[in-house]
């Protein structure tokens, strides 16, 4: 229980020390993993190692055959050992680098919902009926799974992309600088498009996300209250209300469903008209003897990585703004203040006399109308 209550405030403490940012959060949410995450990214390097090797060997093995009065038969062999040892090494090394992943990112998705469920249990009754419960059931499920997303994405696709722009602009500044530079040309322009697409995006996610909320606190309630709407013979009422909520969530998702079509298809045609371009520019320079064919390959091969990175990051940004618009979304509920203090309440075991209820009123809190006036009840003891 104690060990329950630490976690509870190391997630209060990692939301007030993120200062409303959802990224910084998310760094505090794994303290404590870090060792786990280094270990993952270790084994990600080399398990990721055949994407930066077999360019450089395929590039070798084109320039051994092409010039055969150069190159020793040998080194051919050469080459190809070292890119079967590279490929053979990836199934033990892909298998160490999720172990170490998936412990922490589904060790904080537990903490996240138990942390969730512990909030719930100490909110002021009030504040559970102004906010219904499938709104804090889809908190609950959707939100943290959400963010379980976002911290793979991160470690599958974002350091990834960062390590194989690294390699290949490492590699390519080795060879030729000016390609290297050409590469870079790729980068601003990818955060360009994405900053262009980035606040709709965000907005439509937004958008989105409260009206799944919305549909489950409709969808818990109206489960809810069947019985009293078969009694008084509402259930066409009641179907109309869900089918309009269904209707609002069918247009919000279109919406979400286009922008996001229209991020990844621009992402992806610009990309691709650039690597044409290259081609035709590398293929030109190896017409006039400035390159080889195998440095063609090797510069292509390259470039195709860092668009495909590029692309990926693009591909998935739309599942990253989801996560950090959950991060949010949880972060209402943690951070929320009307709690009621229950420690040592002490337990009944039995309960005798009666209950009188005299001239009672009650109304909503945005409610100017009461809905009970002047309500007497007595209960008395069986």
């Amino acid at each position: 229980m104690e060990g329950n209550n630490r976690s509870f405030q190391a997630l209060l403490k990692s939301y007030k020390l993120g200062k409303g940012k959802p990224l910084k959060i998310l760094l505090y949410m794994y303290k404590g993993n870090w060792s786990k995450l280094i270990l993952s990214t270790i084994f990600f390097i080399l398990k990721h190692s055949p994407t930066w090797i077999l360019p450089i060997v395929t590039a070798n093995i084109i320039n051994i055959a092409s010039y055969p009065k150069k190159y020793n038969v040998n080194e051919l062999w050469i080459n190809v050992i070292i890119a079967a040892v590279s490929v053979a090494q990836n199934i033990i090394t892909e298998m160490l680098h999720i172990k170490y992943l998936s412990k922490p990112i589904r060790e904080v998705e537990e903490k996240l919902r138990s942390n969730l469920v512990r909030k719930l249990q100490i909110l002021s009754i009030s504040y559970h009926k102004e906010l219904k419960s499938g709104k804090l059931q889809s908190k609950i499920l959707r939100d943290v799974e959400a963010i379980q997303t976002l911290s793979l994405q991160i470690c599958t696709t974002v350091f990834p992309v960062i390590f194989n722009i690294i390699v290949a602009l490492v590699v390519t500044f080795s060879k030729n600088w000016r390609m290297a530079i050409i590469f870079i040309i790729v980068m601003p322009i990818s955060v360009a498009i994405m900053l262009l697409f980035g606040k709709n995006v965000k907005r439509t996610n937004t958008e989105f996300r409260k009206e799944i909320e919305n549909m489950s606190a409709d969808v818990a309630e109206m489960v809810d209250m069947v019985p009293i709407t078969r009694a008084h013979a509402l259930e066409e009422v009641e179907i109309k209300k869900i089918d309009k909520r269904f209707a609002n969530i069918r247009r919000k998702g279109y919406h979400l469903d286009m922008t996001t079509a229209l991020l990844g298809a621009s992402g992806w045609v610009f990309f691709q008209l650039f690597q044409v371009i290259f081609l035709g520019f590398t293929g030109f320079l190896a017409y006039k003897n400035s390159i080889t064919v195998g440095e063609v390959v090797l510069y292509q091969g390259y470039l195709g990585t860092i668009i495909g990175q590029v692309s990926s990051v693009i591909n998935v940004y739309p599942i990253i703004v989801k996560g950090i618009e959950s991060i949010n979304s949880v972060g209402e509920i943690i951070l929320v203040n009307d709690i009621e203090n229950n420690k040592g309440k002490k337990k009944l075991k039995d309960v005798y006399g009666e209950f009188s209820f005299r001239n009672v009123g009650f109304k909503y809190k945005d409610s100017t109308k009461p809905i009970l006036k002047e309500f007497n009840l007595n209960v008395k003891k069986r």
